[in-house]
């Protein structure tokens, strides 16, 4: 059954928005009587039946728990850093945090980010797996503002050579995913770093990696 997104959910209804909508209604193809699942990007899990209208009854509606887990993740190519946004958003990441490293491609130039896409693109994530939290979704930022952003959180940066694995850091709350080119020396100095094996992965397969790990950590 596929999750559909509602503007709001609240007093046993959900709301959808004109785009949503049409997505449900000529693209899902629903029908009277279709059992129906929504999401309402503020942890709202709804249950009800396709009525043909934008306002729907439902049947329950629950609360998801947040994961708490931040992501930050190194920017590639364009086609690499919507991949990693899109497993993120599937995996629960609260917020998720691009970061323009030394060996950053040129899809990480600011006048080169689409943001707007990118909360497209964790919305559909979200769709997909049914993470009810819609994640933050920052501009991107320099290293020195990721260290600034973490200064009270319990950061890991993924590195293969690392002398722990992750599954060993329990009290990690924050992914830190280095870009296609690797992290330079000074950059892998300012977190701790956990491996995940002894392969070297793509960031966006990296990122799904490690936030299972965190996921699990937390079950």
């Amino acid at each position: 059954m596929s999750w559909i997104w509602a503007e709001r959910i609240d007093n046993g209804c959900a709301w959808l928005g004109p785009d949503e909508f049409r997505h449900a209604s000529k693209v899902l193809r629903k029908r009277a009587g279709q059992a129906v699942q929504l999401l309402d990007g503020a942890g709202r899990v709804g249950v009800g039946a396709w009525n043909g209208t934008p306002e729907i009854e439902l049947d329950s509606v629950s609360q998801q728990a947040s994961t708490g887990i931040w992501l930050a993740f190194g920017i590639g190519s364009r086609s690499s850093n919507e991949e990693s946004i899109r497993r993120a958003a599937e995996l629960g990441a609260q917020r998720i945090i691009p970061v323009i490293a030394a060996r950053s491609r040129d899809a990480g130039k600011p006048e080169r980010w689409d943001a707007e896409r990118m909360i497209r693109i964790a919305r559909s994530g979200c769709a997909q797996s049914g993470n009810a939290w819609l994640p933050t979704v920052d501009d991107p930022v320099p290293m020195t503002t990721l260290t600034e952003i973490c200064s009270e959180r319990r950061p890991t940066m993924l590195a293969p050579d690392a002398a722990v694995a992750l599954a060993a850091n329990v009290d990690a709350d924050t992914l830190v995913v280095g870009p296609e080119g690797g992290w330079q020396d000074d950059e892998m100095d300012l977190f701790p770093t956990a491996k995940l094996g002894p392969f070297v992965m793509r960031t966006p397969v990296a990122v799904a990696a490690g936030l299972a790990v965190m996921l699990q950590l937390r079950s």
